[in-house]
C-alpha cells in the first residue's frame, strides 16, 4: 500500500502513460491482497467454529449483508380508469395480477393427445436420485458470488464459504425433500421484482416478474437441474436453442442466415414468418407440464416435486395427486386459510367427477356384497438363515442377473456354489465370510465359465470374493478398496455404460466400519459412479413392531441416506424360530435400473433311505427339513432310528415308521453341524455332533440336553467319528489343520492333538478290523484340501506312515472296506473332481465315474 501510495503522487504530476502503468500495476496489486486476506479471514473463523454449527452462524452474522437502499423510482398504474400510486396498493395489484396469470391457458383441455409430438424419449426412468455431502459441497463451491441475495438475507459469497461447515445438514434435508416429494413453504417464498417490458408503463400487462428465491432453494434448484437436465440433452428439436448449453441469443440468427444463405445459393424463394411471443411464457399449464414430464418416463415422485418445486399445490385425499390451486379451483386466500389448518380434507375436480359418476350408477344398480381377505397376515414358522439375494440390473437391452450368498466356508461348499452359478446363471455373484487365505490356491475355487476376484482377511474367517461370468467386460476396481474395510469392486461396462459392483462384508461389533464406509462411499458418489452394493453388514436394519431399530442399524440407514444409497431389500433375511432381522443388503443408487430384487429360497434338506436290491436301489423313506442336512448316522441300537446334521445347527432323530417328520430335535450349537456319529458298541448309546462352531457335544438319545462339550478346536470341527475297537474314544478333523483324540471318560480335553496336514482336515476315519494285526486298533487315516491323504497309527506318535500325494484336487472323504479283514487294509477315497481312487496300503489303482 504504500508503494501504491508513493507511485500515485509521480501518476497525478506527470500524467504520463509510463507511470500510469505502474501505479495500475500496483493498485490491483492491492486489491487483489485485500480480497485475499478478508478471505482467509473468513476461512480460518469457520474453521474454527466448525464443530459448534451455532457458534459459526453467529460468527458469520456480521458478514451478512443488511437490505440495501432500493430503487426510489415509483411505479404508477391505471387500473379501471384510477391512477394508483400508493406502493401497498401498488404491491397488491401486481401480486395478484402475476399469481392469476399461471392456470388462465385452457391449452391442456385442447391437446388431449401429445404423444406423437413426442419425436424421442428419454433414456431411462427419469428418477430424482438421493444425494451425499460431496456432491452438496461442489454445488455450494460453485454457487455464482454476483446473484442478489433472497428473503433470508443470506449472501451468496456466505453459501460459498460455508459448504464446508452446512454441507452434511443440507444434505440430509435435500434428502429428505426428495423422499418425502414436497418442498418446504419457504423455499418458495421469493421476493418478486416487477420489471418493465415495453409499452404503456401504466397498465400492469406490461411488466413481467423477477423472482429472487433464498440462497437454499438455489442450490436445490441446481441439484434437481443436474439430475433432469442429463435427460433432455438430446431431445429438443434441432432448431429449439432456448435453454441449450453452447447456445445464445446469437445461435438462431447465425443458423437462420446460414440456412437461407444456402437456400438462395440453390435458387429458392425465402419466406419468414414472425410472431409476437412476449408473452408466451406468462400462461403455463401445469397439468400438461406434468403430463409431458411423464411421458418422458418421469416416475410420480419426480413429476410431483416438478409441479410444487414453483407452485402452490394441494394434495388430493382420493387418488394422493398434487393439484395446483389454479387447476383445483382454489383462490389464493383459500389457499392462505388452508395452510393455517392441521389437517382438512380436499378432492381435486377429476376425483370430484368420477365420485358423482359413481353415485349415480349405484342409484340405478343393485348393492354388491363384496369380501377382503388379508393376503399380507402370514405367520413365520420356517428358518431361513443366510438366504440367496438376487436382483436383476438393466444396463441397455441386456439384464444382468446378480447375487449375493453368506456362505460361512467356501471350499466345503464349493460344489454347491457351482450347482447355483449353473441353475440359476448369475452372471456375479458376491460371497461373503468366504475363510480363505493365502495357503488357498485360485486353481482350487476355479469354476468353469467364470473368473473372479477375492479379498481374504489373512487370519481366521471374514473374506469376500465375486464370480461374474468370462464375456463381461469386467475390471477389477483396485483403486476403491481400503485396508479396514473387506470388500471386493469391479467396474462393469455394457453398451457405453459403467457401473460400479462391490461385496462387502462387515465384521459384528465393529463400530470402526461405519466412518470408512462413510469415506469410501462419498468419495464414489463424487465421482459420479453408478454402484451396486452387496454383502453382509451385520446392521439390523428391519424396522420391529415397537419402531425400535438396531444402533448399528441407525448408522448405515444415516450413511446410506446422506449418500443417496438405498436398501431395496425390505423382508428379512435371516430368520430363526426366535428373531428375524435384515443384515443382508442389496443397495444401489439407481432403484428405477433394478428390475426384479428379493431372496430366494434355497430349499431345504432331504433325507432319503435306500435299500439295495439285486434290481436297483429303491427309495422306501423320504423326509423334509427346512435347512440343508450335510450328514446321518444310524443307530445301533433299534434298526428305524438316525441322527442327521442340519445346518441350522440342530439334529434331529427319525424314525422310519414315523412318517410326519423328526421324533426329536436337538438344538444347542451356535453354528451349522456338519457332522453327526452313532456309537457302534451296542453298550453305549450315545453320539457325537461336530459343529462350525469350534465344539464337539456328546448326546444321550433319551436325554433332552448334550451330555458333555469339546472345545479344544480353533476352527470349525467337520467330523468326530467314535473308535470301532475303544468304545469311549473318537477323533476328530478340523480346520485348523489337526486331528485330535478323545476320551469321554476323562475331563473334556483332547488327549493327543496331531498336527496332521497343511490346509484344513476334512474328514478321517478307523481301520474297522484288528483281527491280525495289534497295530489295526490304532490306525487312522485323514483327509485334506492339501490334496494329501495320510495314514497314522496314533500309538507310535504324530508321525504319518503314509502319504498319498498323487491327488489333482480336494480330497473330500475316506473310508476303510468293512468286507477286507486281516493286515490288508483298503480305503476308498473321494475328491473334488468326481473320482474315486481306491487304494491299498502300498499300492493303489484308481477309477473313475
Amino acid at each position: 500500500m504504500r508503494d501504491r501510495d508513493k507511485q500515485k503522487k509521480p501518476y497525478y504530476r506527470s500524467r504520463n502513460l509510463v507511470e500510469w502503468e505502474k501505479y495500475r500495476a500496483l493498485r490491483n496489486r492491492v486489491v487483489s491482497m485485500r480480497r485475499k486476506a478478508i478471505q482467509n479471514h473468513f476461512k480460518t473463523l469457520c474453521k474454527e467454529k466448525y464443530a459448534d454449527q451455532r457458534k459459526f452462524c453467529n460468527t458469520i452474522r456480521p458478514y451478512i449483508n443488511s437490505r440495501r437502499k432500493k430503487n426510489n423510482s415509483p411505479i404508477v398504474l391505471k387500473e379501471n380508469d384510477q391512477i394508483m400510486w400508493e406502493p401497498r396498493e401498488v404491491a397488491e395489484t401486481l401480486n395478484e395480477f402475476f399469481s392469476n396469470i399461471v392456470g388462465t391457458d385452457k391449452t391442456t383441455e385442447r391437446m388431449k393427445d401429445f404423444a406423437h409430438f413426442l419425436h424421442d424419449s428419454a433414456s431411462g426412468q427419469i428418477t430424482l436420485n438421493y444425494t451425499c455431502p460431496n456432491e452438496v459441497k461442489e454445488i455450494m463451491r460453485n454457487v455464482k458470488t454476483n446473484k442478489a441475495i433472497g428473503h433470508d438475507l443470506i449472501p451468496a459469497r456466505a453459501v460459498k464459504d460455508s459448504a464446508e461447515v452446512f454441507c452434511e445438514p443440507y444434505c440430509t434435508l435435500f434428502n429428505y425433500v426428495l423422499d418425502v416429494g414436497k418442498i418446504p413453504k419457504q423455499w418458495k417464498r421469493g421476493e418478486i421484482t416487477p420489471v418493465y417490458k415495453k409499452d404503456c408503463r401504466l397498465s400492469k400487462d406490461n411488466y413481467r416478474p423477477i423472482t429472487n428465491l433464498p440462497s437454499l432453494s438455489k442450490v436445490f434448484e441446481t441439484l434437481i437441474h443436474s439430475r433432469v437436465s442429463p435427460r433432455f440433452r438430446n431431445i429438443p428439436h434441432k432448431f429449439v436453442f432456448a435453454y441449450r448449453k453452447q447456445n445464445g441469443c446469437d445461435t438462431p440468427l447465425l443458423s437462420l442466415t446460414e440456412e437461407w444463405r444456402l437456400e438462395l445459393n440453390d435458387r429458392k424463394i425465402i419466406g419468414l414468418v414472425s410472431m409476437e411471443l412476449s408473452k408466451a411464457f406468462d400462461s403455463l399449464p401445469h397439468d400438461l407440464i406434468v403430463r409431458k414430464f411423464k411421458e418422458y418416463d418421469a416416475d410420480e415422485r419426480t413429476a410431483n416435486i416438478s409441479l410444487i418445486a414453483n407452485n402452490e399445490a394441494v394434495i388430493c385425499d382420493q387418488c394422493e395427486k398434487w393439484c395446483h390451486i389454479q387447476c383445483g379451483n382454489i383462490k389464493p386466500n383459500d389457499y392462505k386459510n388452508l395452510q393455517r389448518l392441521t389437517t382438512f380434507e380436499w378432492s381435486c375436480p377429476r376425483c370430484q367427477q368420477s365420485t358423482e359418476i359413481t353415485a349415480n350408477i349405484s342409484r340405478n344398480e343393485s348393492p354388491l356384497t363384496t369380501t377382503t381377505s388379508n393376503v399380507n397376515d402370514t405367520k413365520l414358522t420356517e428358518s431361513q438363515e443366510d438366504p440367496f439375494l438376487v436382483l436383476k440390473q438393466t444396463v441397455g437391452d441386456k439384464n444382468l442377473k446378480i447375487g449375493h450368498l453368506n456362505i460361512n466356508g467356501l471350499i466345503n461348499k464349493l460344489s454347491e456354489v457351482q450347482h447355483l452359478l449353473y441353475e440359476i446363471k448369475f452372471d456375479l455373484l458376491g460371497i461373503t465370510e468366504t475363510h480363505l487365505n493365502s495357503s488357498v490356491s485360485d486353481d482350487w475355487i476355479r469354476i468353469s465359465g467364470y473368473k473372479f476376484v477375492r479379498r481374504d482377511r489373512g487370519s481366521c474367517g471374514g473374506g469376500v470374493l465375486i464370480y461374474f461370468k468370462e464375456y463381461l467386460t469386467v475390471y477389477p476396481s483396485v483403486s476403491w478398496e481400503r485396508p479396514n474395510l473387506e470388500a471386493s469392486w469391479l467396474n462393469i461396462t455394457m453398451r457405453s455404460q459403467s457401473f460400479l459392483v462391490g461385496c462387502v462384508y462387515r465384521p459384528p461389533d465393529d463400530s470402526s466400519f461405519f466412518d470408512s464406509f462413510r469415506d469410501l462411499i462419498s468419495n464414489i458418489w463424487l465421482k459420479r459412479k453408478n454402484v451396486i452394493l452387496v454383502g453382509d453388514f451385520n446392521s439390523d436394519m428391519l424396522h420391529k413392531p415397537n419402531n425400535r431399530e438396531s444402533e448399528y442399524g441407525k448408522r448405515l440407514r444415516g450413511i446410506l441416506c446422506s449418500c443417496g444409497l438405498k436398501n431395496i431389500i425390505n423382508s428379512p433375511t435371516r430368520i430363526t424360530v426366535t428373531s428375524k432381522s435384515l443384515i443382508d443388503l442389496v443397495i444401489t443408487s439407481q432403484p428405477s435400473k433394478i428390475q426384479t430384487s428379493g431372496s430366494i429360497d434355497l430349499g431345504g434338506g432331504t433325507l432319503f433311505v435306500l435299500d439295495i436290491l439285486p434290481s436297483g436301489i429303491k427309495v422306501i423313506g423320504r423326509w423334509e427339513w427346512r435347512e440343508g442336512l450335510f450328514d446321518c448316522s444310524w443307530s445301533e441300537h433299534n434298526q428305524d432310528f438316525s441322527i442327521t446334521a442340519s445346518g441350522d445347527g440342530s439334529i434331529q432323530m427319525w424314525d422310519l415308521k414315523n412318517p410326519k417328520g423328526p421324533i426329536k430335535v436337538c438344538k444347542e450349537h451356535s453354528a451349522e453341524v456338519y457332522g453327526v456319529d452313532w456309537n457302534c458298541n451296542r453298550q453305549l448309546d450315545q453320539f457325537l455332533s461336530a459343529s462350525w462352531d469350534h465344539s464337539i457335544k456328546l448326546w444321550d438319545p433319551n436325554g433332552a440336553q448334550s451330555l458333555a462339550t469339546f472345545a479344544d478346536h480353533q476352527h470349525v470341527v467337520y467330523s468326530a467319528v467314535w473308535s470301532p475297537h475303544v468304545s469311549r474314544t473318537f477323533a476328530s478333523a478340523s480346520g485348523d489343520n489337526t486331528l485330535r483324540i478323545w476320551d469321554i471318560s476323562a475331563p473334556p480335553r483332547a488327549q493327543q492333538t496331531i498336527r496332521a496336514h497343511d490346509g484344513e482336515v476334512l474328514t478321517c476315519d478307523w481301520a474297522k478290523y484288528d483281527v491280525c494285526s495289534p497295530h489295526n486298533g490304532t490306525l487312522l487315516a485323514s483327509c485334506s484340501y492339501d490334496f494329501t491323504v495320510r495314514t497314522w497309527n496314533i500309538a507310535n506318535g504324530t508321525c504319518p506312515l503314509e502319504t498319498t500325494e498323487h491327488h489333482t484336487e480336494f480330497v473330500l472323504g475316506l473310508d476303510f472296506n468293512l468286507h477286507l479283514p486281516g493286515q490288508t487294509q483298503q480305503e476308498l477315497q473321494y475328491r473334488r473332481d468326481i473320482c474315486l481312487q481306491a487304494r491299498e496300503l502300498g499300492c493303489e489303482v484308481e477309477r473313475k465315474k
